[in-house]
């Protein structure tokens, strides 16, 4: 699991990213390969070392309030917010039509969209992604400061409510 992030890296890419869509590639194929028995104990460690990782991610956040140099603009963040909340809507209601229009069961309800619409802003992956960005340049660490600060309240603002 370490060499598509490596390779990411070489390439300039996001190494998370790459370990994301890594690991569901091959959950499809490794899975169904175990016993029953692994099937289900590694299913259950999966579980609690997601949320051990969970809880140390939202530590972190509540963290980097405190810890990092912010950088606030109120009509960014909420131009932010409005973009953010524009994109998902753009691509989960049309793609939830078009699952639903060649489904025959299991159609996806409008109050399940609208969940999916809401809940995909937060995030650990748009912090980590925005902690990732470098400050180069005259103006750098201020506009680095400025996209940090707002993710880092976008997210917050998307567990809180």
């Amino acid at each position: 699991c370490y060499f598509p992030y490596v390779l990411a890296d070489v390439l300039g890419l996001s190494g998370i990213m790459a370990i994301l869509f890594a690991g569901i590639a091959n959950s499809h194929y490794t899975f169904f390969n175990l016993s029953a028995s692994t099937q289900i104990t590694t299913q259950q460690t999966f579980r609690m070392f997601a949320n051990i990782c969970e809880t140390l991610v939202f530590a972190y956040l509540g963290l980097a309030v405190f810890q990092f140099e912010h950088d606030f603009d109120g009509l960014f963040l909420v131009v932010a917010v409005f973009l953010c909340l524009i994109g998902r809507a753009c691509n989960i209601f049309p793609l939830s039509g078009i699952a639903n229009r060649y489904r025959t069961q299991l159609k996806i309800s409008m109050s399940h969209q609208i969940i999916m619409w809401f809940s995909g802003l937060r995030g650990a992956i748009a912090f980590s992604l925005a902690l990732s960005i470098p400050g180069s340049g005259s103006n750098g660490g201020e506009i680095h400061a400025k996209i940090f600060t707002t993710t880092l309240c976008i997210v917050i603002f998307s567990i809180v409510v």
